[in-house]
């Protein structure tokens, strides 16, 4: 699944990049459609019992940070960033969230980074200093002001 969602993921940003449409109506249509596809699905195969007994503080603290949060404003927010820099120079940013949890879960929770989590921020910083070192992302591209 991650894999599919990765990929899910490379689609819509390229799509936003080729189509140019702005970060409002490609969040509006992900929105919808996510929302129109997945709530069904939860609804039919789930346990509602789990978030009927949440008190309306919880439910409504879960739908603001997924729902509005990490669902719309992440992903306007992300559409905003192909707009501007392009496909390839918006296509770091995903790449830095992990390394943001992990950097972010050393003082918030006391957690030490293991070996591999070392490893794996280093590569993401590599590959990402590679990115930008080819040129691939230019001023003028990030300007909308040549193809690309």
């Amino acid at each position: 699944m991650f894999i599919i969602a990765g990929l899910m993921w490379a689609s819509f940003t390229a799509l936003v990049a080729k189509w140019r449409i702005d970060a409002t109506s490609a969040t509006t249509v992900v929105s919808a459609i996510s929302g129109a596809v997945i709530i069904p699905v939860f609804a039919a195969f789930s346990d509602l019992s789990r978030i009927l007994d949440l008190s309306a503080f919880e439910l409504g603290g879960q739908v603001l940070v997924q729902g509005l949060v990490a669902g719309v404003v992440a992903v306007l927010a992300f559409a905003r960033a192909v707009a501007s820099l392009g496909a390839a120079g918006a296509s770091i940013f995903p790449a830095l969230v992990p390394v943001g949890g992990i950097l972010l879960g050393i003082p918030m929770t006391g957690a030490t980074p293991n070996l591999q989590q070392v490893l794996a921020t280093v590569a993401i910083g590599v590959g990402i200093a590679l990115v930008l070192s080819q040129g691939k992302v230019t001023w003028s591209q990030r300007s909308g002001q040549s193809g690309g």
